[in-house]
C-alpha cells in the first residue's frame, strides 16, 4: 500500500499502520518508517525516547531566544558546544526544539551527559553565541522513555487526522526535519557503549517485542 497524502499537510504522509491495533484499519505488511508519516512518526518517537533513556542522562537543558531560522539554531548551537567543550567540560547530549506555549517564538529541550556545567558559565555561553536564557538541573529518567520535547510528534488519541498532521508538519519544520539533534558521543547501547541512534532505536524496538504478548 502506498502512502496517501492529505490535503493542506505540506507533506505530511499516511501509510496506514496502526502501532495500538493488532488488525489495522488498513493492513499493511510493514510500516513506511518516514518521520513525514502521521502515523510511523509516533512509533519513530517513542523508540527514540527509549534511547534517549538508555543513554541515561543526567541533566535536563533548556535554552530559550532561539533565532527563527532553523539553520541559524544549528549554527549557534554547535558554537554553544564548541565553547563548553573549550571551557575544560566532557559534553554530549542530545535535544529538541519546540514552539513556546504562547507562540511567540521557541525553545530547546536537551538531555547531557558529562560533566555538570555551572549556570554562571552556560549564560555567559549563551550570551556569547546569541542565545536566550539556559536552564540546567538534575535529571533522572529512571529507564522511563524521555517523550517530553517530542509532544507534538505525539497526540494524544482524540487528535483530529488534520491536527496531528499540522502538529507534526510544525515540528518537523523547528527540528530541519528529524525528530532529535545529538552530539555523536551522546547515545549509548544496553552496556553503556557508544553507539548511533539508529541501532539505539533498534534495541528499543526489539526490547519492545520481547516485552509483547505472544499473540498481540
Amino acid at each position: 500500500m502506498q502512502n496517501q497524502q492529505t490535503p493542506d499537510n505540506q507533506g505530511i504522509t499516511d501509510c496506514g499502520y496502526r502501532r495500538d491495533e493488532k488488525i489495522p484499519t488498513q493492513p499493511v505488511p510493514f510500516r513506511c518508517s518516514q518521520n513525514t508519516c502521521s502515523s510511523c512518526a509516533p512509533v519513530n518517537a517513542l523508540q527514540v525516547a527509549g534511547a534517549l533513556a538508555m543513554a541515561d542522562p543526567r541533566r535536563a537543558v533548556r535554552v530559550s531566544g532561539l533565532p527563527d531560522c532553523w539553520e541559524e539554531v544549528r549554527r549557534r548551537i554547535n558554537r554553544l558546544i564548541q565553547r563548553i567543550r573549550r571551557s575544560g567540560y566532557a559534553f554530549e547530549w542530545a535535544f529538541h526544539r519546540e514552539v513556546n506555549p504562547n507562540n511567540n517564538g521557541s525553545h530547546v529541550h536537551g538531555w547531557q551527559c558529562g560533566d555538570y556545567i555551572p549556570q554562571p558559565l552556560l549564560q555567559d555561553s549563551c550570551d556569547a553565541v546569541g542565545l536566550g536564557l539556559p536552564d540546567i538541573r538534575r535529571f533522572d529518567a529512571k529507564g522511563a522513555p524521555i517523550t517530553y520535547g517530542m509532544k507534538m510528534v505525539l497526540p494524544p488519541a482524540n487528535t483530529p487526522p488534520e491536527q496531528a498532521a499540522a502538529d507534526l508538519r510544525t515540528y518537523l519544520d523547528l527540528n530541519g526535519n528529524r525528530l532529535v539533534h545529538a552530539t555523536r558521543g551522546f547515545w549509548r547501547d544496553e552496556q553503556g557503549r557508544v553507539t548511533t541512534l539508529r541501532a539505539a532505536m533498534q534495541l528499543v524496538a526489539q526490547r519492545h517485542q520481547r516485552r509483547r504478548p505472544p499473540n498481540a
